[in-house]
């Protein structure tokens, strides 16, 4: 299928075929894939550095990044398992380089939910992630990743750069705090949570890399 500039065409294709028609030159079809994985980087990138105005920063440098060395996308991994190793990547080196004078416009910036709001969305009418929030750094960002993104273990691993043990580890404690947590919480706020699992921490194990 041949995307040419047809947004009813692009909007069909799969985040790889949106990767493949880019690669030969389709500023569209990396425009489809900069409004699907924004809104989630934004959330992502904002945890990592904390403030909303340098995850904007963040996630503009990362689609630079990601358009740049778009011949790099080899297929081995999901391409937004890359991006989010990309954008990893450039927010530890955050304090030590200057960001690229690229900041999301107030027109652009409409159209994706802040974080805040795709938190509410994900954790189904419950506080779940407010609660995740004051775990680890590390441990949120492995839930993050398999929860509101639903990454493998194996991408976690890729994009975290650690070992799937590791991440297996670190999503086991997060949950085993989650419970803790949680079981913690004022009466009020148990009940408004407890329809969301039957299991204590709210994150249900998931099986398979």
């Amino acid at each position: 299928m041949s995307a040419g500039s047809d947004p009813d065409v692009i909007r069909m294709l799969t985040n790889e075929q949106l990767v493949s028609a880019a690669k030969c030159g389709c500023t569209d079809c990396f425009s489809e894939l900069v409004d699907r994985c924004a809104a989630g980087l934004l959330a992502f990138m904002q945890h990592k550095v904390g403030t909303i105005e340098d995850a904007e920063d963040l996630v503009q440098d990362t689609f630079v990044r990601a358009y740049v060395k778009l011949h790099q996308f080899d297929g081995r991994h999901k391409f937004t398992t890359w991006l989010y190793a990309i954008g990893r990547n450039l927010a530890a080196s955050r304090s030590r380089k200057p960001a690229l004078n690229l900041r999301m416009t107030a027109e652009a910036a409409r159209h994706y939910p802040a974080p805040d709001d795709i938190l509410e969305q994900i954790q189904l009418r419950s506080n779940l992630w407010s609660v995740a929030k004051k775990l680890p750094s590390n441990q949120y960002e492995a839930l993050w990743l398999r929860y509101a993104q639903d990454m493998s273990i194996r991408e976690i691993s890729h994009v975290m750069d650690k070992t799937q043990v590791h991440v297996k580890v670190l999503l086991y404690r997060a949950r085993a705090a989650m419970a803790k947590k949680l079981q913690k919480r004022p009466a009020g706020t148990a009940n408004a949570e407890a329809p969301l699992s039957k299991r204590r921490s709210g994150f249900p194990e998931r099986s398979g890399a």
